[in-house]
Protein backbone atom coordinates (compact mmCIF):
# COMPACT_ATOMS: atom_id res chain seq x y z
CA UNK A 1 0.00 0.00 0.00
CA UNK A 2 0.94 3.45 -0.85
CA UNK A 3 0.41 6.74 1.92
CA UNK A 4 0.87 9.90 1.47
CA UNK A 5 0.53 12.88 4.05
CA UNK A 6 0.21 16.41 3.49
CA UNK A 7 0.44 19.00 5.73
CA UNK A 8 -0.16 22.88 4.52
CA UNK A 9 -0.58 25.90 7.07
CA UNK A 10 -2.26 28.83 5.27
CA UNK A 11 -2.48 31.97 7.43
CA UNK A 12 -4.18 30.57 10.27
CA UNK A 13 -5.83 27.59 9.18
CA UNK A 14 -4.27 23.78 8.70
CA UNK A 15 -4.63 21.20 6.51
CA UNK A 16 -4.16 18.04 6.62
CA UNK A 17 -4.48 14.83 3.79
CA UNK A 18 -3.90 11.52 3.91
CA UNK A 19 -4.32 9.53 1.38
CA UNK A 20 -3.83 5.87 0.99
CA UNK A 21 -3.97 2.77 -1.64
CA UNK A 22 -7.19 1.10 -1.29
CA UNK A 23 -7.36 -2.44 -0.24
CA UNK A 24 -8.88 -4.86 -2.44
CA UNK A 25 -11.60 -6.18 0.10
CA UNK A 26 -13.50 -2.87 0.87
CA UNK A 27 -16.46 -4.15 2.91
CA UNK A 28 -14.40 -3.11 5.80
CA UNK A 29 -14.69 0.42 5.28
CA UNK A 30 -18.79 0.73 5.53
CA UNK A 31 -17.99 -1.43 9.38
CA UNK A 32 -14.39 -0.44 11.27
CA UNK A 33 -13.17 2.90 9.37
CA UNK A 34 -16.65 4.38 9.39
CA UNK A 35 -16.32 4.18 13.72
CA UNK A 36 -12.92 5.16 13.71
CA UNK A 37 -13.86 8.29 11.52
CA UNK A 38 -16.58 8.51 13.55
CA UNK A 39 -14.80 8.30 17.26
CA UNK A 40 -12.34 10.68 15.68
CA UNK A 41 -15.21 13.12 14.15
CA UNK A 42 -16.29 13.02 18.18
CA UNK A 43 -13.11 13.91 19.53
CA UNK A 44 -12.02 17.03 17.04
CA UNK A 45 -15.69 18.14 17.90
CA UNK A 46 -15.05 18.20 21.42
CA UNK A 47 -11.70 19.61 21.08
CA UNK A 48 -11.84 21.57 18.42
CA UNK A 49 -15.91 22.90 18.30
CA UNK A 50 -17.18 24.66 15.37
CA UNK A 51 -13.19 25.37 13.56
CA UNK A 52 -12.57 22.10 11.85
CA UNK A 53 -13.76 20.00 8.42
CA UNK A 54 -13.26 16.66 8.63
CA UNK A 55 -14.05 14.74 4.99
CA UNK A 56 -13.54 10.67 4.32
CA UNK A 57 -13.50 10.18 0.02
CA UNK A 58 -13.63 6.93 -1.34
CA UNK A 59 -12.53 7.43 -4.86
CA UNK A 60 -11.79 4.28 -7.46
CA UNK A 61 -8.15 3.52 -5.92
CA UNK A 62 -7.32 5.24 -3.00
CA UNK A 63 -9.04 6.55 0.40
CA UNK A 64 -8.64 10.23 1.22
CA UNK A 65 -9.34 11.47 4.79
CA UNK A 66 -8.97 15.38 4.82
CA UNK A 67 -8.94 18.12 8.14
CA UNK A 68 -9.07 21.40 7.70
CA UNK A 69 -8.96 23.38 11.09
CA UNK A 70 -8.76 26.89 11.76
CA UNK A 71 -6.66 27.33 14.35
CA UNK A 72 -7.42 31.01 15.22
CA UNK A 73 -10.98 30.06 15.99
CA UNK A 74 -9.47 26.90 17.61
CA UNK A 75 -7.68 28.86 20.52
CA UNK A 76 -10.13 31.50 20.96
Amino acid sequence: PVINLHIHLQQDVLYIELSWSKPIETSSLTNGRNVILHNISKRLQLIYPQSHELKMMIEAEKIVITLKLNLKKAIN
